[in-house]
């Protein structure tokens, strides 16, 4: 719960908690528990909690993810090395759909660019999906970049080298127009070395590549709203009850010292 909302509704709140001191969001002065009545200690308990489940709901806006879509079909003879989609050499063509998720670092004239994807790619009945860290890529949708031609772009590279063991990682993905390219390679070998003369042995290389044609970008840019989800607002609901009881026990108690 932020600072500030917890320090407003503290102060908005007290006089409910019939003068028990609560000195911050879940602790409570030995004072009080040693000397308030069981029923005000509930009270703050009750009040306490309906501080954490409003308190985060107001002024927070819900924000949903941008999702760029693209539909198409690949071209005949594409291959699998690396198993993503059931591995083997692909003669004939098939239709792909690949699913990109992010959250945009920046937006400027349609320009969107992000550094985290969950990726989705579905070609026939097998799919692909990862979660990639993609630093500096980007959708166009008015082709900034690219001469008015919208435009995506996400890749990223891993290469470690420990003196005797080397493994590359790399991944890439994007197109233009109707076009989409997808390549994923991996490398690894071992530095063997004679005097002056090293090699790398047991070198292995596993590439997943194809292209698509003939397909379209639908994009979803990111959407807010400034009222709360269906799960908030059932948290709103129950913090507000919550107070209610508060506040009804709060009057039952005024209620009872008067008769007496």
């Amino acid at each position: 719960m932020p600072g500030g909302a917890a320090a407003l509704f503290d102060g908005r709140l007290q006089s409910l908690a019939d003068g028990i001191a609560v000195p911050g969001p879940w602790g409570y002065s030995m004072k009080a528990m040693l000397h308030a009545p069981f029923g005000a200690l509930l009270k703050t308990l009750r009040v306490r909690l309906a501080i954490v489940l409003v308190a985060p709901l107001l002024g927070v806006s819900a924000s949903h993810a941008a999702v760029l879509t693209y539909t198409g079909t690949t071209y005949a003879g594409w291959y699998d090395e690396e198993g993503l989609f059931g591995g083997g050499e692909h003669s004939s063509a098939q239709s792909v759909t690949a699913v990109f998720t992010f959250d945009p670092t920046s937006i400027n004239s349609g320009y969107y660019a992000f550094d985290n994807v969950a990726v989705k790619i579905t070609i026939g009945s097998a799919v692909y999906t990862g979660s990639l860290s993609v630093p500096n890529s980007y959708w166009d949708s008015e082709g900034l970049c690219c001469g008015g031609t919208p435009a995506f772009n996400t890749s990223f590279g891993n290469s470690y080298f420990d003196g005797v063991n080397l493994s590359n990682d790399h991944f890439s993905a994007g197109g233009s127009e109707g076009d989409f390219n997808f390549n994923r390679t991996t490398q690894s070998g071992t530095l063997v070395c004679q005097g002056i003369n090293c090699s790398f042995t047991s070198f292995t290389e596993r590439q997943t590549q194809f292209s698509a044609h003939d397909g379209s970008y639908s994009f979803q840019a990111t959407a807010s709203s400034d009222a709360p989800e269906p799960a908030s607002w059932a948290m709103l609901v129950a913090g507000f009850g919550l107070t209610g009881g508060a506040l009804r026990t709060r009057r039952k108690s005024a209620m009872s010292l008067r008769v007496a």
